[in-house]
Order: structure tokens, then sequence, then C-alpha cells
């Protein structure tokens, strides 16, 4: 995957959080769906929800909104 094993291993126990780049990498080594990592029941509403992810991607840089694009489409579809 081209991540140092101490960093996976941090991931794995918690202790560490993976970037989407390597969210996106573990889907494919583990041939799953990246939606699969996120697949929980919300606490708050879709309204909510909605508002908050709107204001995270006004503020987002134009690189990083590309790959939420990405994440986001391969989620939905």
């Amino acid at each position: 995957m081209g991540i140092d094993p101490k960093h996976l291993s941090r991931i794995e126990v918690g202790s560490g959080y993976p970037s989407m780049d390597t969210l996106d990498k573990l889907a494919v080594v583990l041939n799953v769906d990246m939606k699969d990592f996120f697949d929980f029941v919300p606490e708050r509403s879709r309204k909510e929800l909605l508002q908050d992810l709107r204001l995270l991607l006004l503020e987002a840089e134009p690189e990083k909104l590309k790959l939420i694009y990405r994440v986001v489409r391969n989620i939905v579809r």
C-alpha cells in the first residue's frame, strides 16, 4: 500500500487516523467499497449533516475538494 507499517498499526488500534488517500488504498487492498468504512447510523438529522457538509466543502482547498468529490461519488454509487 505504500504506507509505513507503524502507521498502519496505529490506524488498526485507533491511535492514528488515515488520510483519504490511505482509506482509498485500504479499500482497494481489502476489496471493499470505501463506504463500508463509514457505514454507521448518524446521530444528527439529515438537514444538520447537509449543513455541516456544505460548510466543510466551502472551506476545502481545491485539491481536497477533488478528493472529497471522488470519495462521495464512490460512496453514493
